[in-house]
C-alpha cells in the first residue's frame, strides 16, 4: 500500500513518458479527482503536518490500509506518488494550454476545445468544495485566472460552429447546419458571465473568437441579429440573450 521512495508525480511528464499529451493531462488531472487521488494526498500531507483534520480528510485516511501513526514520511500510496503541486497549481497550469485563441472552424482540433473545460470545471466543482484552496478563494472554479476561465467558456460556446468549411455543404448556408447557432446561444445564455465580461457584441466575437469562412460570416451575422433581435452587429449581447428564448 505504502512506499517510501523519494519521487513526486508530475502531470505533464515522468520518467517513463518525457511528455504527457495535453489530453491525457486533462483526463489524468479529472481521474484524480474521481479516484480520490488529490483527496488522499491532502489528508496525508496534513496528517504529516499535525493540522486540525476535516471529517472528509479523517474519512479519506480511514480508507487507507495500513495507515497509522509513523513519523516517516508517506511518499508512495498504491503505486502513485504525491503530487508535485497542489491541486489548484496543476489546474491553473493546465487552463492555459487549452485556450487555443481565434478558432478557425475549417480547421481539425482536440475533442479539449469542445468539452475540456466543462470536464475539468465538473470535476472541480464536485470535488473542490472538500479540498484545499489558495487563501480568499472558497469557489474552486475560482483558482483559474478570471480572464482565462472567460476565455475558455466563450471558447466551449464558440466550439459549436467547429466543423464550418470543413465540407463543401457544412455551411450556415445549409439548413441542416443552424442547429450550430441555436445551440450557441444556448451555450452563451449558460456562460452569460463571461458574455459580460468581454462586453460581447457580434463583432467581438468575429474579432477575437473566430474566423469564419467568408459566406458564413455573412450568414452568421445575419442570422445572430435575426435570432438576438440585435439592431447593429456592436451591440452587446448579454441583455438580448438573458430575453432569447428558441
Amino acid at each position: 500500500m505504502f512506499g517510501r521512495i523519494k519521487s513526486t508525480y508530475d502531470f505533464f511528464e515522468s520518467e517513463s513518458k518525457p511528455y504527457f499529451s495535453l489530453e491525457e493531462v486533462v483526463e489524468n488531472f479529472i481521474c484524480s479527482f474521481t479516484d480520490g487521488y488529490f483527496a488522499r494526498w491532502e489528508a496525508v500531507v496534513a496528517q504529516e503536518e499535525g493540522k486540525t483534520l476535516t471529517e472528509y480528510q479523517q474519512n479519506q485516511l480511514s480508507r487507507l490500509m495500513n495507515f497509522g501513526n509513523t513519523n516517516d514520511e508517506i511518499l508512495y500510496i498504491n503505486g502513485m506518488p504525491r503530487p508535485s503541486k497542489p491541486w489548484y497549481e496543476i489546474a491553473q497550469d493546465i487552463a492555459p494550454r487549452i485556450v487555443e485563441g481565434k478558432i478557425k472552424p475549417y480547421e481539425m482540433y482536440s475533442c479539449l476545445v469542445d468539452e475540456g473545460w466543462d470536464r475539468m470545471k465538473a470535476a472541480m466543482t464536485t470535488y473542490g468544495p472538500n479540498l484545499s484552496k489558495p487563501a480568499g478563494i472558497e469557489n474552486a472554479i475560482e483558482v483559474i485566472p478570471t480572464k482565462i476561465r472567460h476565455q475558455l467558456e466563450i471558447q466551449t460556446a464558440i466550439s459549436w460552429l467547429i466543423g464550418l468549411g470543413q465540407a463543401k455543404d457544412m455551411t450556415l448556408s445549409n439548413a441542416s447546419e443552424e442547429y450550430r447557432l441555436e445551440e450557441l446561444v444556448k451555450k452563451l445564455q449558460e456562460s452569460i458571465e463571461s458574455v459580460r465580461y468581454f462586453q460581447l457584441s457580434i463583432a467581438k466575437i468575429l474579432e477575437e473568437f473566430i474566423e469564419l469562412p467568408p459566406q458564413d460570416e455573412i450568414f452568421f451575422k445575419a442570422k445572430m441579429m435575426e435570432m438576438l433581435g440585435l439592431e447593429d452587429e456592436q451591440e452587446e449581447l448579454a441583455e438580448k440573450l438573458k430575453q432569447y428564448n428558441s
